[in-house]
C-alpha cells in the first residue's frame, strides 16, 4: 500500500513476537501454560498501523534515510508506556521521531495472560524514513505495512 505525501517515505514494518509480561512470559500461568510461552495473546494493534507515523513525523533537520527497530512497552490499557530502540539508525532524530509518533499514536488490545486478564506486553516493529524512493524528487511516498 502506497500513498504520495509531502515530505519523507516512511515504512511502518511490524513483526510481532510472544508477549513478554513484567514478570515474564510465563509468571502465574495456569499449570497447563507454565512450561510454554504460547499461552495468553500478544498486544495487536486496534485498526490499522498506516496512521501510525506519517511524512510529517520526518525529523527537521535530518538528511536521508533512517531505519530503526523499536520494542513498544504497551499498559494493560493498549497504550504504549516505553518505547526502547532495540536497533538505532545510527541518527538520534530518525530514533526519538520513530518513538515519539508510536508512542503518541499506537494504540493496541492489550496482551492477555493465561487466564484472560489484560498484562503488560511487548510489541517489536520497525520504522524506515526513506527520502525519493521514486527515482523522482517531487514524489514522496509513504508504504506502511506489516512484515
Amino acid at each position: 500500500m502506497g500513498m504520495k505525501i509531502a515530505g519523507a517515505t516512511l515504512v511502518l514494518l511490524a513483526s510481532l513476537s510472544a508477549p513478554v509480561t513484567a514478570q515474564g512470559p510465563t509468571a502465574g500461568a495456569a499449570p497447563e501454560c507454565a512450561a510454554s510461552a504460547s499461552c495468553g495473546r500478544k498486544p495487536t494493534p486496534r485498526g490499522s498501523p498506516n496512521g501510525w507515523i506519517s511524512g510529517a513525523d520526518y525529523p527537521a533537520g535530518a538528511s536521508g534515510d533512517g531505519r530503526v527497530s523499536v520494542t513498544l512497552v504497551v499498559d494493560t490499557g493498549g497504550r504504549p508506556i516505553s518505547c526502547v530502540v532495540t536497533q538505532s539508525s545510527g541518527v538520534d532524530l530518525f530514533d526519538q521521531a520513530a518513538c515519539s509518533a508510536l508512542q503518541r499514536r499506537a494504540r493496541f488490545n492489550p496482551a492477555l495472560d493465561a487466564y484472560g486478564r489484560p498484562t503488560v506486553g511487548n510489541y517489536p516493529t520497525r520504522a524506515s524514513f526513506i527520502q525519493n524512493c521514486t527515482n523522482n524528487a517531487s514524489a514522496i511516498c509513504i508504504d506502511l505495512s506489516k512484515k
